[in-house]
């Protein structure tokens, strides 16, 4: 695995620690949803497009998320702050679009969360360590629905 790769890696996992939302799972599906959205190289969707982070989150995305799942979830609301080194204005308010889309731009643990959080909405288990089959299907019905990628994308980008 490259270096940036294994660097990723251990950063998803220490930033899911710090908000209580890891698993093996969890990990591995970020770390090749990263692969396969802009192979670590990109933190702007190519060319204009609306998505941001190596995981390619789009802004409106975010928002949804605070307005539509963690509005209703303090506790976890308050890990994903702490866990994003977010200041504490947004424990209690929602962020705008454009802080949404900063935040995905300039900080990795909160477009890590973001992208984490996109997949813990849905309400299917994520697919087991190992079975990048699974996890192709997975990654493109639920987080990358109605976009231009394939399994075979999914799968060439994580071999």
């Amino acid at each position: 695995m490259p270096v940036i790769k294994q660097q990723i890696e251990t950063l998803i996992q220490r930033v899911l620690e710090k908000a209580k939302l890891s698993s093996e799972q969890a990990v591995e599906l970020l770390l090749h949803t990263g692969a396969v959205e802009s192979n670590y190289g990109a933190i702007k969707q190519h060319p204009k497009g609306p998505a941001t982070s190596f995981w390619q989150v789009e802004p409106f995305t975010a928002c949804d998320i605070w307005k539509n799942y963690l509005v209703y979830r303090t506790s976890l609301r308050t890990k994903i702050v702490k866990a994003s080194n977010l200041p504490e204005k947004y424990m209690d308010e929602l962020p705008s679009i454009e802080d949404c889309e900063e935040l995905l731009h300039t900080n990795l643990a909160f477009a890590i969360l973001m992208a984490r959080l996109v997949y813990r909405r849905i309400p299917k288990a994520l697919p087991n360590v190992g079975d990048l089959n699974a996890q192709a299907k997975y990654w493109l019905k639920y987080y990358n629905a109605g976009g231009k990628g394939t399994e075979s994308k999914f799968l060439y980008a994580n071999m």
